[in-house]
């Protein structure tokens, strides 16, 4: 009689990596459906499909907040705030008067805890870092290079009437124009396990 086939490695890594494969996200990211990750974690949408840029407004209009940014588990809403002073969302750009430009800056919701990361941590990392080495302060608009990740728990929307999950974020920024002052960045955002909200 012939011997059957023996396994081969194919299967385990099929295995693995369906949760990533599902992962995969769309247009209308939703948690229905979404993969729990280790740790509880539940994929809303990658960087994949996540681009987002928020208008600088060229920054020369004196101390203002151009725009903002939120997120929600459908993906991040950019508000435009024109030269409005007050930061609403879990991060803003703040520009500050044109002869004290260098001190223009990215700054954060103070009900978000948020952390400088590398090389594109889980969610596991994401949250550990968060927790153990949070940001003080903001981080200057010429500090932003392309590759800069952030992680951070976005609190704005549910904190604003809008019951959806509590979110972990990774963002990744991309680019900025040196002429508009816009920026432009990537997001990947995690529904946070019950034990951690």
């Amino acid at each position: 009689p012939a011997t059957p086939p023996a396994p081969t490695a194919s299967v385990t890594p099929a295995a693995v990596s369906t949760p990533t494969d599902a992962a995969t996200p769309t247009d209308t990211a939703t948690a229905t459906g979404n993969p729990t990750l280790a740790g509880g974690y539940a994929q809303e949408y990658t960087d994949d499909g996540s681009r987002f840029t928020m208008p600088g407004g060229s920054c020369s209009n004196g101390d203002y907040t151009p725009s903002a940014i939120s997120f929600t588990a459908q993906g991040p809403l950019v508000t435009s705030n024109g030269n409005d002073q007050n930061g609403d969302g879990d991060f803003w750009l703040h520009c500050d008067d044109p002869s004290n430009h260098q001190s223009t800056d990215i700054q954060f919701n103070s009900l978000d805890q948020v952390a400088q990361v590398t090389g594109s941590p889980d969610a596991g990392a994401c949250d550990l870092a968060v927790t153990r080495s949070p940001l003080a302060g903001s981080i200057l608009f010429s500090q932003l290079k392309p590759g800069l990740q952030l992680c951070f728990t976005a609190n704005y929307n549910q904190n604003n009437g809008n019951n959806g999950p509590p979110l972990l974020v990774r963002v990744t920024f991309v680019s900025k124009n040196t002429t508009t002052d816009d920026v432009t960045w990537t997001a990947t955002a995690w529904e946070l396990p019950s034990s951690s909200n």
